[in-house]
């Protein structure tokens, strides 16, 4: 438990610590956003769209928005991602909110067959950054990029604007 946990008001000025062994080298964090080897995940997603990935010789960090959020009646709060992280080894207990400061208590989260701890205020349009255990692709985590791999590879037309102006794609 770390202070930001345990004082949230801190994180208007303390970055919440990562745990480097599950990082990618040279990331750090700041107040709003998870750096990786200089580059920011916020301007890596602006500029690809998500999800999107920065990957090192061994480790790769998943950009990811929140697509759909359920606060149900039981009080539990339930998200869906615009990335598929059930395909990968994602290192879920790593997963932060970057784009937006937030001083609001972090809490269980359910997402897919798991939980996460997030903050308890997040909306649609939220960025998350997630590292994966391994190295991952692009393929692996979009759904959109898997459903147009296939069109394609089944002969059919795979669109090229869905992909133009987009990294990787």
């Amino acid at each position: 438990m770390t202070l930001t946990r345990i004082l949230p008001t801190l994180r208007r000025t303390l970055p919440e610590p990562l745990h480097p062994a599950h990082w990618p080298a040279h990331t750090r964090a700041t107040v709003d956003d998870v750096v990786v080897a200089g580059v920011s995940m916020i301007r890596l997603a602006a500029w690809c769209g998500t999800p999107c990935l920065h990957t090192d010789e061994t480790l790769s960090v998943i950009v990811t928005r929140v697509q759909h959020l359920e606060r149900r009646a039981d009080g539990s709060l339930a998200l869906w991602f615009d990335a598929d992280v059930s395909t990968v080894d994602a290192d879920m207990e790593q997963a932060r909110l970057v784009g937006r400061l937030t001083v609001a208590p972090a809490r269980r989260v359910l997402v897919g067959g798991g939980e996460v701890e997030l903050p308890g205020d997040l909306v649609v349009g939220d960025l998350v950054v997630i590292p994966a255990r391994s190295m991952v692709t692009l393929h692996e985590v979009d759904p959109r990029r898997r459903g147009a791999a296939g069109a394609a590879s089944e002969g059919g037309p795979a669109s090229a604007d869905e992909w133009s102006g987009r990294c990787g794609r």
